[in-house]
């Protein structure tokens, strides 16, 4: 059977690293989330995979922020637009999300995980940023993101250790 996800999504990416090879679960990690869901629209995604010193500077260009940081995630939709990601005859450019394959491999080692769930976790961490999801607009906001994001992973099989 077909899945109209990946059917219906352009996955965009630019790698400026060498880690070519973690592009897939980042890519699996996107689908499973807009499957999860239930994102009907059609549309295209941009990633970009930066190390420590690009992420430095993008965070510094456009968040005035000095400092790396392991993702970030660039949303074309107002959140008054969010609704036409559940129509099927709607084209969404959604947005931009870029990782930092460094930042992600050194909280893989410090969270005791892989380097595959950890940019697993930024991608659907990045993705919900995008779908209009926000950890910082208190308690409730902030646990209906985590709870989700849990979710999509443990349907992956990346649940995190000790995680039900």
């Amino acid at each position: 059977m077909e899945n109209p996800i990946k059917n219906n999504w352009n996955i965009l990416i630019d790698n400026s690293t060498t880690e070519k090879a973690l592009e897939d679960v980042v890519v699996q990690a996107i689908f499973a989330a807009l499957e999860t869901l239930s994102v009907k629209c059609k549309g295209e995604i941009s990633l970009l995979f930066v190390g420590d010193d690009e992420m430095k500077e993008i965070n510094l260009s456009y968040r005035g922020k000095d400092s790396t940081t392991d993702c970030l995630s660039f949303p074309q939709l107002a959140s008054h637009e969010l609704n036409l990601l559940y129509s099927s005859s709607n084209f969404i450019i959604l947005g931009d999300i870029i990782t930092n394959i460094d930042a992600a491999k050194k909280q893989a080692t410090e969270y005791g995980h892989t380097t595959q769930r950890e940019l697993a976790f930024l991608a659907v961490h990045s993705l919900l940023h995008l779908l209009g999801y926000d950890h910082e607009g208190g308690k409730q906001a902030e646990n209906e993101m985590f709870n989700l994001q849990e979710v999509i992973l443990q349907k992956m099989g990346l649940a995190r250790k000790g995680s039900v």
